[in-house]
């Protein structure tokens, strides 16, 4: 059996909406994940377990490039509107798995 602690996850939610980020937030945190919320992604800081982060938001691919040269190895997980082809194709080339807005908020964190 796995224990409990090895289970719990840092996660960074960068999400400038705050219903689109409260509903990730209360996903993450009904899972027993630490969350961390911010409004954008950050170009570095910290690393975590897992990013999350809106990929609409202008500037987000730019930041999210740099995120990824600073901590290759973090799981991104993004959400964009589906009629925004240019962005997922761009975010999926830098190893992001996408879903589409909207989408169930727990199905991001796998």
């Amino acid at each position: 059996m796995v224990p409990l602690d090895s289970l719990l996850m840092r996660v960074v939610i960068a999400v400038a909406d705050l219903m689109a980020r409260s509903r990730v937030e209360s996903a993450a945190r009904a899972a027993g994940h630490d969350v961390f919320a911010v409004s954008a992604v950050p170009a570095d800081g910290e690393p975590c377990d897992l990013l999350i982060a809106d990929l609409d938001q202008p500037g987000a691919l730019e930041r999210l490039e740099a995120w990824r040269a600073a901590h290759p190895d973090v799981p991104v997980n993004g959400f964009a509107f589906h009629v925004n082809a240019d962005t997922i194709e761009r975010a999926r080339a830098m190893g992001v798995r996408v879903k589409a807005h909207g989408s169930d908020p727990a199905s991001l964190l796998d």
